[in-house]
């Protein structure tokens, strides 16, 4: 009876630690990743100017719609490959891999051709004709960078089906190192054309060790298999489907409110997006991607009959740590944007305040967003991605009508994920809790704070304080009183 207690709680210490390793890699990774952004966005600023950092930003919006063309088919592995290992098919996973291969150079190619005559379009709508140039020159090396990913992608779902998101995680940090040394080479000479290169480079890299250490790991035989498997096909394409047509709304998005505001108040409005997203958006990707671990957990607690009572509990974690992470983005942003700007710029202060409302709102309900995934709901989380886009369209159209023009702009983004994070929480309203966070105290002294922020930024920068540490504190407070950390935090 011993040794059988011994070796269950063995075998607990050895998942939690398999666990926590992939966890703390995946922190890792993405602060790597939002550094390098951070000094990429501050190098091109102070080497080039303002203007040519909007321009990199519509490249950057516009080529990542190119990401279509993998067609969704490497998202497939994650969803497969648990099962194919169990049962020990590795014949099947080499036949997954090759036509997943093969459909990727064979489909994207013509896609991405396709795609570059659009994004031409888009770019010749915003910019006069030197910039256009320059544009169509980045566009090219981009799209081929985004080819060179979509091949990469095989190799991080692969390692991330196998558990292996340490792997992943340092090829890909690697990556960014490797891209930031060339950038720091590059730009002095070729400017932004050296940063396009750099892109395209560190795709390579990352590729080139993918399937070396896949091999060398023996995750598969061969480094890079080509084939094609009619059932294999079917598999990947119909899961395929779905998921792409997710990630097809999640990247029009931006690309749609860059052009109405490039349209209306120039690139260096959308410098200002774009700074005070890229900032804004960092912990929301820190907490929605560490969140993917409860899809798992969701389905197994759906089959126990005790769905509603873990939803309860990880999404009221969940807003604690969201107001925390958006109210810790308010305290830092000047210094963000000191380091951006070489000064304190009121104006982006107050954009931050605003994007910050949205994107904690979208990091709240993530945990609905990853429930419909484990609830066989997605058709409704491609819903949720078209509020987020037409709601956006409409105000700005409706704005346009009535002749409002300026700050307001940086409103619609915000208000575009509020009334989605509002459709999330519908969606579930089978569980009691799903609209708390709405109501929470929290929230409520988070939406409060921000909205004085906003507003006391234009008049008086130092103030801010003055209202951020009192927030602070009262938080604090309902924390302790709420005892929401006497829990475990990290929701596994």
């Amino acid at each position: 009876m011993k040794s059988k207690i011994k070796s269950f709680y063995s075998s607990i210490l050895h998942a939690y630690s398999k666990i926590s390793k992939n966890v703390i890699w995946l922190i890792i990774l993405f602060l790597v990743t939002a550094i390098s952004q951070f000094v990429l966005f501050a190098l091109i600023t102070r080497s080039l100017g303002k203007e040519y950092m909007g321009l990199w930003a519509i490249v950057i919006a516009s080529t990542s719609i190119g990401q279509i063309s993998s067609f969704g088919f490497s998202n497939g592995l994650i969803r497969f490959l648990p099962e194919l290992v169990l049962k020990n098919e590795n014949s099947k996973i080499l036949k997954l891999v090759g036509t997943i291969n093969l459909c990727n150079i064979v489909l994207s190619i013509p896609v991405l051709f396709f795609l570059y005559f659009l994004v031409q379009l888009y770019g010749h709508q915003l910019l006069d004709e030197n910039k256009f140039k320059l544009f169509n020159t980045l566009t090219i090396w981009s799209m081929t960078g985004v080819f060179i990913n979509n091949l990469f992608s095989v190799y991080v779902c692969l390692f991330d089906g196998f558990q292996k998101f340490y792997t992943r995680c340092a090829i890909q940090i690697s990556g960014w190192i490797l891209f930031l040394t060339l950038v720091f080479i590059l730009l002095p000479k070729y400017q932004l054309t050296g940063v396009a290169i750099a892109f395209l480079i560190q795709g390579l890299w990352q590729l080139i060790i993918g399937i070396i250490l896949a091999a060398k790991q023996k995750i598969i035989r061969k480094g890079f298999i080509i084939g094609f498997d009619k059932t294999s096909f079917k598999i990947i394409s119909s899961f395929g489907i779905k998921s792409q047509s997710i990630s097809v709304m999640v990247m029009f998005f931006d690309p749609l409110i860059k052009f109405f505001i490039t349209k209306r108040l120039g690139l260096s409005g959308t410098v200002y997006y774009e700074l005070a997203n890229k900032l804004t958006i960092q912990s929301r990707n820190l907490i929605v991607n560490t969140n993917l671990v409860i899809v798992p957990k969701m389905v197994i607690e759906n089959n126990n009959g005790v769905a509603e009572e873990y939803f309860q509990n990880v999404t009221a974690k969940n807003t604690y740590i969201s107001v925390f992470l958006g109210l810790m983005m308010l305290i830092f942003a000047p210094l963000a944007i000191y380091i951006f700007t070489n000064q304190f710029d009121q104006h982006l202060m107050s954009i931050i305040a605003i994007i910050n409302v949205g994107w904690i709102c979208n990091v709240i309900t993530s945990i609905h967003y990853h429930s419909c995934t484990a609830l066989d709901k997605l058709n409704r989380i491609i819903i949720v991605h078209f509020i987020y886009a037409a709601s956006a369209f409409f105000t700005f159209e409706l704005m346009k009508y009535f002749h409002i023009n300026g700050f307001l702009y940086y409103i619609v983004p915000a208000l575009s994920l509020f009334l989605g994070s509002i459709y999330n929480s519908f969606v579930l309203i089978r569980f009691k809790s799903s609209f708390e966070w709405l109501y929470n105290k929290v929230f409520i002294l988070f939406i409060i704070t921000s909205a004085l922020i906003s507003i006391n930024a234009f008049y008086n920068y130092t103030n801010m304080y003055f209202i951020l540490f009192p927030a602070i504190i009262v938080f604090s407070v309902l924390v302790w009183r709420k005892k929401i950390f006497h829990y475990s935090i990290t929701i596994n």
